[in-house]
């Protein structure tokens, strides 16, 4: 697919794994003066991580190898200093002595093949008995777990620090996962430079040392790996399919053709073309990947059926969407309309009849009224179509509604509310905030009183943790008790899955320490109606016309804003960086402040999205001023648009 040109295009060991459209841009000359993005606070936050585990690792294998490891210096990122770190590495490579391992690689940029890249290690393997050559195989250090996903008891190929090369490698079973695919491709573009050197393995193989402190050797010609395009493949094919896509947009837009456009996903957010791709997907798009839960893996289907603008897939009909969803070919129905009598029943096509009652057809003239747009989605396998009609119409519209066949939002309002979310980093919790709202009823008015929690610790052990777990473990039986005992009713909130996983763990963890509940204590708690995920009640029973379903996303909407410029997950790790290992004290201090204040805001949103309901009149009683999305099917009727 690859196209031969000297352009002066190069990619290194990501590029074959980022997003096409950031190619795009990167070379389309267009966009050169456009304001980029500065990478977050999280963002750095992992890079520097990344660099620090990095030096970790080297300073773990010189410590096992001693003289059998060569250590290239760090250049300053300068010409001069890059040719000279390609000197150094192709030096060793064909004359490594002693050296077994070369760390700190850097192998020779080619414009002809579009490559350049650093592997943080080379492995030595040999000799090519044909050329001579020394043979090297492509290690990578990363700051997370090599294996990713859910096969089980999967086994592969390791190696110790003391004893690196694959040959000295044994076979190692691990409880789950398979080498994760982003790994694997890096390697496959180190593995490429080291074949147009001379220096590669018959073999592709290269190695990823995770957290788990080993080298974990990948076989890059096993097909393990789940392409969009190719079916089942291995790492290598996969790779070189998706590298000479990219050659082919870079040299594209180069010369100002486009062969992609924006869409939004996951990764946009650490991009720095972000800004610039939402402002063309929203203003001028109005694309469906701006929806929620629709990925554009998703948005494939519609795409081939000539629908990328969230007006027009608002405009598809609910009621044919329903039948299509239940897997109907309504576009096969409609084509049979004609051997049927208008007054015949609609049951003498489609056999679901409570379907058809509860869609309220009866005839086939009411199959008629069908849209033949909506229905080309038939057997198509596409993704909760109804559903996504109507998040497309909220979305249009600008407002939140309930979803089909919600009278109200349950959710019941009580004496005693408490609102909880946690902080981690890597697993280590150090934070449980807890916000308490009472609410008395004072004649026509209620008297509340909020009072913040924050149970803390920030010396980053185990015993710090368990007291933290035992602290908030004792609040929270004691208004449990309090609410009881004044004949109060109870309920505790949180947001997604999160926290109920942690606390579990956390349980298990610390067990029989003071103060830790049982795991049957705490499940116990966390299985009853006194203890609500916010989550799957906002999100199943209203429709909200949000990018996404993240708490700041709905409680924004709700009118509630946190005080911190820049809040977020992942910049939140960074403040916790400074907050426990900064020199400074001052420093420390202010990031203390700053998670919790953070922290504060999280539950105090969940109180206001409740707050905001409630003024709305959808706590307890029949919603008032929360449309229904079935008032759109009238507003969005397709034969309306057409005839008018």
């Amino acid at each position: 697919m690859s196209r031969t040109t000297k352009k002066r295009i190069i990619f290194g060991g990501y590029d074959a794994k980022s997003c096409p459209e950031k190619i795009r841009k990167t070379y389309d000359p267009y966009y050169k003066d456009v304001e980029l993005d500065e990478p977050s606070p999280g963002d750095l936050f992992r890079m520097n991580s990344g660099v620090s585990r990095e030096t970790e690792v080297g300073v773990d294998l010189k410590i096992a190898l001693d003289r059998k490891i060569a250590f290239i210096p760090v250049c300053d990122r300068t010409a001069e200093s890059k040719a000279g770190r390609e000197a150094k590495t192709l030096e060793l490579m064909e004359n490594r002595g002693n050296y077994i391992v070369i760390w700190n690689a850097r192998l020779p940029q080619n414009f002809d093949t579009h490559r350049t890249g650093e592997p943080d290690a080379l492995v030595y393997n040999g000799v090519n008995k044909e050329t001579g050559k020394n043979i090297w195989l492509p290690v990578d250090v990363k700051d997370h777990k090599s294996l990713e996903g859910e096969k089980s008891n999967p086994s592969y190929y390791v190696s110790q620090y003391a004893k690196p090369k694959f040959s000295d490698a044994s076979i190692t079973q691990f409880s789950k996962g398979t080498p994760q695919k982003v790994d694997a491709l890096q390697l496959a573009h180190y593995h490429r430079m080291l074949e147009q050197l001379g220096y590669a393995n018959a073999k592709p193989l290269g190695g990823i040392i995770g957290r788990e402190g080993v080298i974990l050797w990948h076989d890059l010609t096993e097909p393990i790996y789940r392409h969009k395009v190719l079916a089942q493949v291995s790492a290598m094919d996969y790779y070189d399919y998706e590298f000479n896509i990219r050659v082919d947009v870079a040299s594209s837009a180069i010369d100002g053709v486009a062969l992609t456009s924006p869409e939004w996903k996951d990764e946009c957010g650490g991009c720095q073309f972000k800004t610039v791709c939402h402002d063309e997907l929203e203003l001028e798009l109005d694309h469906i990947t701006l929806l929620s839960g629709l990925t554009p893996d998703r948005a494939k289907v519609y795409y081939e059926h000539g629908i990328t603008k969230i007006q027009d897939l608002a405009y598809l009909d609910h009621k044919t969407a329903v039948l299509v969803d239940a897997g109907i070919n309504v576009e096969r129905v409609l084509n049979d309309l004609g051997n049927y009598n208008p007054t015949d029943p609609a049951s003498m096509l489609i056999s679901e009849t409570s379907l058809l009652e509860q869609l309220n057809i009866a005839k086939v003239s009411d199959l008629a009224k069908l849209d033949p747009a909506t229905a080309k989605f038939s057997l198509s396998n596409v993704y909760k179509l109804a559903e996504t009609i109507d998040i497309a119409r909220v979305k249009k519209i600008g407002k939140v509604h309930l979803s089909r066949g919600v009278g109200f939002v349950p959710l019941e309002r009580t004496g005693i509310e408490e609102d909880i979310d946690i902080e981690d980093s890597n697993g280590f919790v150090y934070l449980i905030g807890v916000q308490t709202y009472q609410r008395r009823r004072e004649g026509e008015n209620y008297k509340i009183k909020a009072t913040y929690h924050a149970f803390e610790t920030w010396t980053q052990g185990e015993a710090g943790e368990a007291r933290v777990f035992a602290e908030f473990w004792e609040h929270i039986v004691g208004q449990r008790h309090f609410a009881k005992s004044n004949k109060w009713g109870y309920r505790a909130y949180h947001y997604t899955h999160h926290e109920p996983i942690a606390f579990r763990k956390l349980a298990v963890r610390h067990a029989g320490k003071p103060g830790i509940p049982t795991l049957e204590e705490l499940n116990e708690f966390l299985d009853s109606k006194e203890f609500i995920d916010m989550f799957p009640i906002l999100t199943k029973e209203m429709i909200w016309p949000t990018e996404s379903l993240t708490l700041k996303s709905v409680a924004k909407w709700a009118r509630f804003h946190w005080r911190d410029s820049d809040p977020g997950g992942g910049n939140s790790l960074a403040w916790y960086k400074d907050a426990v290992d900064h020199p400074e004290e001052e420093i420390r201090l202010e990031n203390r402040k700053r998670l919790k204040m953070y922290n504060h805001d999280d539950v105090a949103a969940q109180v206001a999205i409740r707050n905001w309901l409630s003024d709305l009149g959808e706590a307890r009683i029949l919603g008032k001023r929360i449309p229904k999305v079935d008032s759109t099917d009238k507003r969005f009727s397709r034969k309306r648009v057409l005839n008018s």
